[in-house]
């Protein structure tokens, strides 16, 4: 389990949409809300979308997410060889990869990266890079990971522990990020005049009155930019007010707000955020039969969800379970000692008639993740079954039948929304406002990204 899966008591956030969609009075410069950044992300420290999301205009790693979420070669020529038992991967990375300073990236300065992101001990790097030979030596104290090799200047093989299907999806979040040793060593990232230490497409130009000013790098890696600059603007409480006054081309709706999906600068994606109903104590099938999931989430960002596995994840069909209405008794929702849930809950709590006696008890749960498998989803299941459990091990290592793996996926969420372990309620959306002026920017299930996941398209007019 990863360190952004989450389980978390359902928060609406509130606020009516009122952003306007005035053109940009800045052509070529492309403005977005900071967020809770204050410095830059260190790449071996990120766990978020939005760390993904500002680490990718100034660092670049093997391997990255497209817009559909399937892995893609960034500083790698290509997808890499693995080996027949699934534990070797041997990459080739691009001649003309360069730093922001200009110098040539080599396979010794991704094996560097890998071993620091290990070495400053976080729980996103041990999420990422955990399965790789020596993780747990690096995080110790040793000197090498031993179970990355350098073959030459441009090539290197990464030794896992297990098999593990995912990998390419682990290496494509922050922590596997190059960083260039020459500038960085083994700190933490702690100014943003650190930035040319990257490889992404922009580097650190300067703080102005609090915003960061990033501006494409002197040697080229997508080819010509065409945007100028991209300056990240200090969040607010309420970022749609920024937009509203024209400090910013995009940011991000709120999922509780009422909205207008017809207005032209309105963008959405499926989201990677489920909330189910999990039983307490008892069986959750009652729920499972009689609950309206268009009724809960009207007038939200939110849409039903009737599987365990979010809609956006890739190359995975998921299961509907119809289950027929039992003659179980009435339902009720207890808080027990949670703090108050919110609308979700209150509407859920509608659709039931409370009873005194012999009623189920439930909680309402959220579950997210940065890594976009199934088996992020499928091992929050509440069960100790260990057909169940051995399913998922087996699967997640076959790196090389997707067909079969995603086969037991299927089966386990049915037999899991069978027994209405969990019952699937909603899904989250990725929403933003979007001006009209800005193209070559688009919604995904990790929020805002460039098309094809390359800069060179994204420009402002």
């Amino acid at each position: 389990m990863g360190p952004r899966v989450l389980v978390v008591f359902l928060m609406v956030l509130a606020g009516a949409l009122s952003a306007c969609g005035a053109p940009s009075q800045h052509p070529g410069v492309l403005r977005l809300p900071l967020g809770h950044l204050t410095e830059p992300p260190d790449p071996a420290l990120g766990d978020t979308a939005e760390d993904l999301f500002v680490d990718s205009m100034l660092f670049s790693g093997l391997m990255k997410f497209g817009p559909d979420l399937h892995v893609i070669p960034d500083l790698a020529v290509s997808i890499p060889t693995i080996s027949p038992d699934g534990r070797s991967y041997t990459f080739t990375i691009r001649h003309d990869a360069r730093f922001a300073d200009g110098t040539h990236v080599t396979a010794q300065d991704v094996a560097y990266s890998l071993q620091r992101a290990l070495h400053l001990d976080s729980s996103a790097a041990r999420f990422a890079l955990g399965n790789i030979v020596g993780a747990r030596a690096v995080e110790r104290g040793a000197a090498l990971l031993s179970g990355v090799r350098v073959i030459d200047d441009l090539s290197l093989r990464i030794r896992l522990a297990t098999p593990d299907a995912d990998f390419l999806q682990r290496l494509s979040l922050p922590p596997g990020l190059v960083v260039n040793p020459r500038a960085v060593g083994l700190r933490r990232l702690r100014s943003w005049t650190t930035a040319p230490a990257g490889a992404g497409p922009f580097r650190y130009v300067e703080t102005h009155r609090g915003s960061i000013v990033l501006q494409p790098r002197s040697h080229g890696y997508e080819g010509v930019l065409a945007l100028r600059s991209v300056v990240l603007v200090p969040g607010a409480a309420d970022n749609l007010s920024l937009y509203k006054r024209g400090a910013v081309d995009a940011v991000q709706v709120p999922f509780s707000d009422t909205h207008d999906v017809s207005r032209p600068d309105f963008h959405q994606s499926p989201g990677l955020t489920g909330y189910y109903a999990e039983s307490a104590g008892g069986n959750a099938s009652p729920v499972e039969a009689r609950v309206d999931r268009a009724a809960l989430v009207a007038h939200t960002l939110l849409t039903p969800l009737s599987s365990i596995v979010p809609a956006a994840v890739p190359d995975y069909v998921g299961n509907t379970i119809e289950v027929a209405s039992p003659d179980d008794p009435p339902v009720a929702l207890f808080g027990g000692r949670r703090p108050p849930l919110s609308d979700l809950r209150s509407r859920l709590s509608h659709q039931f008639t409370t009873a005194r006696t012999g009623s189920v008890r439930l909680r309402l749960v959220a579950f997210s993740s940065i890594l976009p498998d199934p088996a992020a989803w499928l091992d929050r299941v509440p069960t100790r079954n260990a057909w169940y459990h051995w399913s998922l091990r087996r699967a997640r290592g076959l790196t090389d039948d997707p067909v079969t793996r995603m086969s037991i996926y299927s089966a386990l969420e049915t037999w899991a929304l069978q027994r209405a372990l969990l019952v699937p309620l909603a899904e989250s959306t990725q929403s933003y406002l979007i001006r009209s002026t800005v193209q070559g920017l688009q919604v995904t299930p990790l929020g805002l990204m460039p098309d094809n996941n390359g800069w060179a398209s994204t420009a402002v007019t």
